[in-house]
């Protein structure tokens, strides 16, 4: 359901779900918390919002051993741009065109020895086009 969405708040509760795991690994947890812009609302399914974000800092907590896991949007030409960034294993340049393909990322068994199966970065990618377009 699109209702307003408070970007701040809803970044809060993420990093509050977060920030436990991301302490037991001892990984730095961090996002912008845009100060300067307290009230950023927009129109959204939050639900799916939150889901969305949730699942990116899922695998990013999950694959990242040491360093930091960060997040946080931008405002761009009047759009807003979501990013995760992490110091994780990543995924090679030559497979990052299938990051969204069930199964199919190049690092099949890292993720399957750590417990990951890529089904948070796919639902991700299907809640985006369903959030979005």
């Amino acid at each position: 359901m699109r209702k307003e969405v408070n970007l701040n708040e809803m970044f809060q509760r993420v990093y509050d779900r977060f920030k436990p795991a991301a302490d037991e690994k001892k990984i730095l947890l961090w996002y912008d918390a845009r100060m300067d812009e307290k009230d950023i609302v927009i129109i959204s399914d939050g639900y799916k919002l939150f889901q969305s974000l949730t699942n990116l800092l899922s695998n990013a907590v999950k694959f990242t051993w040491e360093g930091k896991v960060e997040f946080g949007f931008s405002i761009k030409e009047g759009k807003i741009e979501f990013y995760v960034s992490d110091t994780g294993i990543g995924i090679g340049l030559e497979h990052q065109p299938n990051i969204f393909k069930t199964f199919l990322s190049g690092r099949e068994q890292q993720y399957k020895a750590i417990g990951g199966n890529r089904t948070g970065i796919i639902h991700c990618e299907s809640l985006y086009r369903v959030t979005w377009w």
